[in-house]
């Protein structure tokens, strides 16, 4: 049974396991790619907001330079490099530097370089390092439209944003369309810094399409390794380019996020929360199946051991730790049984004992009638042909006699162990009638039968020996008219009869001793008091009880003269019969 109950339930147990595993394999799975479209979509969004910011901060800077460029006294600044000219039309750019301040927040300097390679700052005072910079790039600003690059000052490591556009002659006839110089917009490089360094879930880099160079990045947050797994096949890339520049705006994320690390090496919550479920669900399940095996399985188990040892004569069931549980009430309940069957055992044993005891007693009273040595049969066939002498001699009471002598024997030697009240009556009346005759009327008989109770059945023959007591050892001692009643009543579920003789009685002691006797019930009748007592009070008395039990049998009351034996059996109606 345990094995059983135990592959039983580790074979339950492995469902929720393999149903658990597999929710979360696809809930990992599932919550991956979602993870991926989110990181794809959330690159692309910040891509774009980047490229928003970059292109206003962008379009800003070429619509100052824009301003500049077509400005007839820029242009003629740039074409007279006489220095005194120069400081008078300086003084015309103020209004567009200061609009240009307020326009752009981040504006740090403008400078105007000639086709020489002179460069004059109209903002503040740039060194010579940035000066440089820029004059270096302006030479090639003939053949570049425009172009964005990062200047890192190598002493403060600030970043800034060079636009740099060449100048055609716009406003004069003279030279009309030839290079005249160009300029240089420098910015403060915060603005985008703040942009690109407000996500560390991706790399964005933004980069010069005419040579791949990489401008500015956030690469400074994530570490060595990062760095390698984004550049490796598992990443993903977006780009985009600004419209209006040579540049563009790469993002780079990682295909598949969860990992031991999160896409860009932050440790997702998410992840950890995947990777814990799996083992806390396997530890509540294994805790589970130990609850259970200890708390179930093995009691039911020690159960099923102690049945299967149990001694049914005198065996309990002790299961302690259950004792206020189901399994301790299945023990009780057991127990409870076990002793229920041990009742019914003994009963049982004492019914067989009984049925022994009432075949013993049937054959001892066939055995008291073989010691006559007479044959019933023959007997009987003697008395009916001595009945029939006595009526052809005109002897009629000799042959009524005869007749109730005959009645007697075959009815003693009849087969039934039940018979009707009226029977037992009619054979006892018989026989009282002989006795009439041998006391010559000296003992006279009284019957006070119920009607209701003719038809009950009793057991043959414990009438007439009680009547033949009470005439042998109580009226036949006496001198005076001897009196015998014998009634019969129902009282409650018990028939009560009675017979009552005025004749000698019972001494004291002989009283108490023979109800002694009476007492004791069948369970422990001794066959030897057939043998001592014959058929008398002590043996009717015992084949009652054996019969109908050890609440029925005789009683005797005797006082003053008076005698009185009452016989209670069952009421047991005539379609039924006592085996």
């Amino acid at each position: 049974m345990f094995k059983s109950l135990l592959h039983q339930f580790i074979a339950i147990l492995i469902i929720p396991i393999i149903l658990i595993l597999t929710i979360t394999q696809y809930t990992y799975k599932q919550m991956q790619k979602d993870q991926e479209v989110k990181l794809e979509t959330y690159c692309t969004t910040t891509i774009e907001n980047i490229n928003i910011n970059f292109s206003l901060l962008m379009s800003n800077v070429s619509k100052i330079a824009s301003a500049f460029s077509t400005s007839r006294d820029v242009q003629l600044y740039l074409s007279n490099c006489n220095k005194g000219v120069d400081l008078a039309q300086r003084q015309k750019f103020s209004d567009i530097v200061e609009l240009s301040s307020t326009f752009l927040p981040y504006l740090l300097d403008i400078v105007l370089i000639d086709s020489s390679g002179n460069s004059t700052s109209l903002v503040s005072y740039l060194s010579s390092d940035l000066h440089n910079y820029i004059r270096s790039l302006s030479k090639e600003s003939q053949n570049v439209d425009k172009s964005y690059s990062f200047y890192i000052n190598p002493k403060t490591n600030n970043v800034y944003i060079v636009y740099l556009a060449p100048i055609y002659v716009t406003k004069s006839s003279t030279n009309y369309g030839n290079y005249t110089g160009s300029i240089a917009i420098l910015c403060k490089s915060s603005i985008i810094s703040k942009i690109i360094n407000s996500t560390n879930d991706i790399l964005i880099e933004i980069v010069n399409k005419n040579n791949n160079e990489v401008l500015f990045s956030n690469k400074a947050l994530f570490s060595k390794e990062n760095i390698n797994r984004l550049y490796s096949s598992s990443s993903q890339h977006r780009s985009k380019d600004i419209i209006g520049t040579n540049l563009a705006i790469k993002g780079t994320y990682l295909k598949h996020p969860f990992s031991s690390y999160s896409s860009i090496g932050k440790e997702s919550t998410l992840n950890n929360f995947l990777l814990a479920a799996g083992p806390i669900f396997l530890i509540i399940l294994v805790y589970l199946a130990i609850t259970i095996h200890l708390v179930l399985i093995r009691p039911i188990d020690k159960l099923n051991m102690q049945i299967k040892n149990m001694n049914f004569t005198d065996g309990k069931i002790k299961i302690k730790s259950t004792a206020q549980n189901e399994i301790g009430s299945i023990a009780k309940l057991i127990n409870q049984m076990v002793d229920r069957i041990v009742t019914l055992n003994q009963e049982n044993l004492n019914s067989k004992v009984k049925l022994y005891e009432m075949e013993i007693s049937k054959k001892e009273t066939q055995l008291y009638a073989y010691q006559s040595q007479i044959n019933p049969h023959f007997l009987y066939n003697m008395l009916q042909c001595m009945r029939g002498i006595s009526l052809m001699n005109g002897m009629e009471q000799i042959a009524r006699i005869c007749t109730n002598m005959a009645d007697l024997f075959r009815y003693s030697i009849k087969g039934e162990n039940y018979v009707s009240l009226n029977d037992e009556i009619t054979i006892v009346d018989k026989y009282l009638y002989m006795i009439s005759v041998r006391f010559q009327n000296r003992i006279t008989y009284t019957f006070q039968i119920d009607e209701s109770t003719k038809s009950l059945m009793i057991p043959k023959m414990i009438l007439q020996p009680i009547v033949e007591n009470s005439i042998f050892h109580g009226l036949e001692q006496i001198t005076e008219q001897g009196k015998l009643y014998i009634s019969s009543k129902c009282i409650h579920n018990d028939l009560i009869i009675s017979v009552k003789d005025n004749g000698i009685g019972f001494n004291p002691e002989q009283l108490e001793e023979l109800n002694h006797l009476l007492m004791k019930t069948s369970d422990n009748f001794d066959i030897s008091h057939c043998e001592k007592e014959g058929i008398g009070i002590i043996n009717i008395h015992n084949k009652i009880q054996l019969y109908e039990g050890n609440d029925y049998g005789l009683s005797i009351h005797s006082s003053g003269g008076e005698t009185e034996v009452i016989i209670k059996l069952k009421i047991i109606k005539n379609n039924k019969e006592k085996m």
